[in-house]
């Protein structure tokens, strides 16, 4: 998380969860970035073999027009 730290983003905008997906115990890794402003949803996800923290950089602009979630497919980033 400490890519979150130099986005720029403050902390009590954003939380993680782990998202379970099925009985095996599988889950998935999401970051959620909320505002409070009502804005449109954006969802990310990353390509093979990386992180929604690869967007890192975008966060803090993005932020300003959307509310965000990002997601680390199975296998990948922080999910199972």
């Amino acid at each position: 998380m400490e890519l979150l730290k130099v986005s720029g983003v403050e902390p009590e905008i954003y939380r993680t969860e782990k998202v379970k997906c099925d009985e095996e115990g599988n889950y998935l890794h999401t970051i959620t970035m909320d505002t409070g402003d009502n804005l449109p949803l954006l969802v990310m996800i990353h390509g093979y073999g990386g992180t929604g923290l690869i967007f890192f950089k975008l966060f803090k602009e993005l932020l300003k027009h959307f509310r965000i979630v990002t997601i680390d497919l199975i296998g990948m980033g922080g999910s199972s």
